[in-house]
């Protein structure tokens, strides 16, 4: 989490007759929160290039983990494209006791147990 996603995303926009579209301005959405993320310098725009591809800015998720979509939405086209996007828990950065604290015992006896044995 909070780190960059390996690839930027990218949308096609084509024609009604399937011919790559250029110059069309393309909008990704990402979630307003929760899992989510955010593009670089806050540019969440691309116009799409001679082979109709719009590339967005890199993408970096936030510190919540978990599934969620980024739209793609250009002026005309009904239905947004979906970027499936997961943020991953990283690497263990702490450890608390969480069970069996605080405990007492008399010298030279065993603690009692707090749960059942296997």
């Amino acid at each position: 989490m909070n780190t960059a996603f390996a690839s930027p995303l990218q949308a096609t926009v084509k024609d009604s007759f399937n011919n790559l579209v250029p110059g069309v301005t393309v909008t990704f959405t990402p979630p307003g929160q929760r899992a989510s993320g955010a593009f670089a310098g806050g540019v969440n725009t691309a116009v799409t290039n001679s082979s109709g591809v719009a590339t967005s800015a890199t993408f970096t998720a936030n510190a919540t983990a978990g599934l969620y979509a980024v739209g793609a939405t250009a002026a005309g086209i009904g239905t947004p494209a979906n970027f499936n996007l997961t943020n991953t828990v990283g690497a263990p950065a702490s450890i608390t006791a969480t069970g069996g604290t605080p405990q007492s015992t008399q010298v030279n006896t065993a603690f009692a147990r707090s749960c059942k044995p296997p």
